[in-house]
């Protein structure tokens, strides 16, 4: 018996792999083809996050803090969000060339998981235990949301929390429900409190389904799960205490404003989803909850329901949990509760599959049911015949997700098990499962776009080198940029000090900066360094070293082309820290004046100067091509002709930089020229702020091209300027008098000395937060924030050391819970048993 339930738990690990496997043979995906499974938040976030655990290896205080994301800042809420699962750290083996072949291992590795887990905890000793534990490894939710892989470690832990609570109901045995939710809110905090209400559910479910309890065993059991669940909480303190702060800090937690009611969807649309390949792109964006898990599940449920060996009270309790899913599923303010009263940022219905898992327990209880032949076959036809003819009805209707050939399909699986149910040969249901759970992820995988592993490649053959390069050049503190990228999180992935980043963890504050403030690309939750920054945008931020294909020559030095891509060394970057005038404190920065702004920082980074470094240059003359201006007042012009442009005429007053913006409330995407060289797109997703035209020399003659794609364009203003390099130098000379000279840098700690010429600001281009600790001299001293972003704190003239390094908030309170709730564990476990 040993050995075959030895076999059984094997079968449910590599039985849904091989099938996934089969999947990608058919699509060429890696190892089959050329194909990888990046794709979605995998391929822009996680990837790049598993890139940066080989940085914590190297450097644990990057578990707190990096400097590769928006000018750096706390990691803390990233690395426990994305990167805590411990499958992730395979990843650790792989160099970042070969990162998709890690992935691809990971995510087989917890399908294969998911699938024994389920079967661990039906705990059934015949083969046919697999064809529900393979549902369940392969539902629709896991595969269509496989990109968050995170998510899949709650799938692994639902049943084995579910195995918990059986145990501390029916034997007192609480350890196995604490440590496995205390895990699943370790290993991601977000789906982790969905497993918490799923936890009260199953509990009360359960407890409800005993029989024979006396009201003080009741009482007992209720008080067990209650300080169970209280050490849970204690436990996983050391994530969510700090994760508190955090999202305190980033997001607002809680606003009663979101609870609008409204629903969602109506029945027949989540009956839709139980269609094979209900699934298009369109679904990850805003769609219905991805429920589907097999016909057979479906039709078991079926027989569950129809059961003669189970009690109404059961079957009416069962009915009950499935309509507490489905309410939740169609009206909004309950489905906002079980996301933590936020509203996603696509992947709607995160939580579908708990619902999805107890789909697939109560079609296991019903095919128990048959097996014992404990059931009326009368409901069971009855029920059966109803529900294909409500999946005929869908025929009618319309979703973009299904066609006539996936109804028919389905309709198909559902008759042909019930012919096998009705002959009783259920061994023949293994066919019939293995191939609808795998053409069903085949339709699922075939509308998402992959990436191609030889382009991935030959990204990072292309960049690495030149930032190992840098690297070289380098050993202080500085930023490297680049104009062309893979994605927002190239820092994290390429392992450089940069601005760009994305992630659901970041700081907005910091974001908001950058684009409102500063003028750089920004959008939902990333921010983006592109070719619109401006010269003392690089200097303020220290990007002392930037990837371009394109030309520069003013104040960038040329150090190395490899294939296009040429490597400056910016000879105005400024070094982390600077002493600066105490005028820092009262700066007026105005949302959106970009130009205005950067003459403003200058201004009050100087003690003796006062000029413009961004200056306007006059508009010229203006031609129209195939336009008709048909309002002044926001320069709005309708398409007459196949050719539509705008011509505009500057004259350079010096050898200098030159930048663009426009404003439209009705933004179309243009395409801009210069001296007829394509120069970028506009009012496109991501860029409608600051573009650089070029670099051009006094009494050169310069012609913007305004090139419209679309029949219209309005435009409610049009700036351009250029920065006055002269001016620029008298600051730059004044301001590098005095700075800090790093003597240690990490992550997470930076010590070093200055000399300071003469009382002032001590100014560090990194952005404040409370969980910076300075020293100066030894001694704690206070920091505020300058230019309303920076840290900053007073020093006089003289010779100082200055040391900070970086704590999360929280950190120290929740590490001393867990390890308080450790403790409390075994003394609790002693008196339990």
């Amino acid at each position: 018996m040993k050995n075959k339930t030895l076999q059984i738990r094997l079968l449910s690990f590599f039985l849904p792999i091989f099938l996934f496997l089969i999947v990608l043979a058919l699509l060429k995906i890696l190892p089959f083809g050329d194909k990888t499974l990046l794709s979605l938040d995998l391929n822009s976030q996680y990837l790049t996050f598993f890139s940066y655990l080989k940085e914590i290896v190297h450097d644990p205080s990057a578990i707190f803090y990096s400097f590769s994301k928006t000018l750096g800042g706390e990691n803390f809420g990233l690395i426990t969000y994305y990167c805590l699962s411990p499958l992730n750290f395979i990843s650790l083996f792989f160099s970042t060339k070969y990162l998709p072949i890690a992935i691809t291992i990971i995510i087989l590795l917890k399908i294969g998981l998911a699938g024994f887990s389920f079967n661990y905890f039906i705990d059934n000793k015949k083969y046919t235990s697999l064809l529900f534990s393979t549902s369940f490894a392969l539902m629709s939710f896991l595969v269509t949301y496989y990109s968050n892989l995170p998510w899949l470690d709650s799938i692994i832990l639902l049943p084995i929390i579910a195995k918990g609570i059986d145990k501390l109901i029916s034997q007192s045995k609480p350890l196995l429900y604490i440590v496995a939710l205390a895990f699943s809110i370790i290993f991601n905090y977000y789906i982790g409190f969905m497993l918490c209400i799923f936890s009260f559910i199953y509990f009360l479910y359960k407890l409800i389904l005993s029989e024979s309890l006396s009201k003080n065993q009741l009482y007992k059991i209720f008080i067990n799960y209650f300080l169970s669940s209280l050490l849970v909480v204690g436990l996983s303190s050391i994530i969510l205490i700090p994760t508190y702060y955090s999202l305190q800090s980033n997001k607002q937690i809680l606003d009663l404003n979101r609870f609008e009611f409204k629903l969602n969807m109506s029945l027949i649309d989540l009956i839709s989803k139980l269609i094979i390949g209900s699934f298009d792109f369109n679904e990850i964006i805003r769609g219905l909850p991805n429920i589907f898990c097999g016909s057979l599940i479906i039709l078991c449920n079926f027989m569950y329901f129809s059961s003669t060996s189970r009690s109404k009270k059961e079957k009416l309790i069962s009915i009950l949990i499935l309509l507490i899913f489905i309410v939740s599923f169609m009206i909004q303010p309950l489905n906002l509760v079980w996301h933590g009263f936020s509203n996603p940022n696509w992947f709607p219905f995160r939580y579908s599959f708990i619902f999805s898992f107890f789909l697939i327990y109560f079609g296991y209880h019903g095919f128990v049911d048959y097996q014992n032949n404990n059931y009326n076959k009368k409901i069971y036809f009855t029920l059966t015949f109803t529900y294909m003819i409500i999946i005929s009805f869908l025929f009618t209707q319309a979703y973009a997700y299904l066609n006539n050939t996936k109804i028919v399909i389905t309709l198909l699986i559902i008759f042909t098990a019930f012919i096998i149910f009705l002959i009783n040969k259920p061994k023949y249901l293994f066919i019939i499962v293995a191939i609808e759970l795998t053409l069903n992820v085949y339709l699922i995988l075939k509308e998402l776009k992959f990436e191609s592993f030889t382009e991935y490649k030959n990204f990072v053959n292309q960049y690495q080198p030149l930032i190992d390069k840098a690297n070289e050049l380098d050993n202080g503190f500085y930023r490297l940029e680049k104009t062309n990228y893979r994605s927002h999180n190239d820092p994290l992935l390429l392992s450089y000090n940069g601005i760009s980043h994305n992630s659901s963890a970041e700081t907005n504050k910091t974001r908001y900066y950058l684009s409102s403030i500063l003028g750089y690309s920004s959008e939902d939750n990333w921010a983006h360094y592109n070719s619109g920054t401006t010269y003392s945008n690089d200097s303020l931020l220290s990007v002392k070293y930037l990837l371009t294909s394109e030309d520069l020559s003013i104040g960038y030095e040329n150090i190395v082309d490899v294939n296009g891509i040429k490597l400056y060394k910016n000879m105005y970057a400024l070094p982390l820290g600077v002493v600066v005038s105490e005028k820092v404190y009262q700066s007026d920065l105005q949302e959106f004046s970009w130009f205005s702004n950067q003459n403003s920082i200058w201004k009050s980074l100087s003690s003796n100067y006062s000029l413009d470094i961004m200056q306007h240059l006059e508009i010229g003359e203006i031609i129209l091509h195939d336009l008709t201006q048909i309002n002044n007042d926001t320069l709005t012009f309708n398409s007459n002709g196949e050719n539509p442009f705008i011509e505009i005429k500057i004259n350079p007053l010096k050898h200098s930089p030159i930048y663009l913006y426009m404003n439209s409330s009705n933004e179309k995407q243009v395409e801009i020229f210069a001296n007829s060289q394509f120069i970028g797109n506009y009012f496109t997703y991501g860029q409608h702020q600051v573009l650089r035209i070029g670099e051009f020399d006094t009494n050169e003659d310069l012609t913007i091209r305004i090139q419209l794609l679309e029949d219209s364009l309005s435009i409610d203003y049009l700036n351009i300027f250029y920065q006055d390099m002269d001016i620029f130098n008298q600051y730059y000379r004044e301001i590098t008098n005095d700075v800090f000279e790093i003597s240690n840098l990490k992550q997470g700690y930076i010590s070093g000395n200055i000399n300071a010429s003469k009382d002032g600001i001590m100014m560090l281009n990194i952005p404040y937060d409370q969980g910076w600790k300075v020293k100066l001299d030894g001694k704690p001293i206070d920091t505020n924030s300058s230019l309303n972003l920076f840290l900053s704190f007073p020093i006089e003239q003289g010779t100082h050391t200055i040391s900070l390094y970086y704590l999360p908030r929280g950190i120290i309170k929740g590490v001393t819970i867990s390890l308080i709730s450790i403790f409390a564990l075994i003394i609790f476990l002693k008196k339990n048993n």
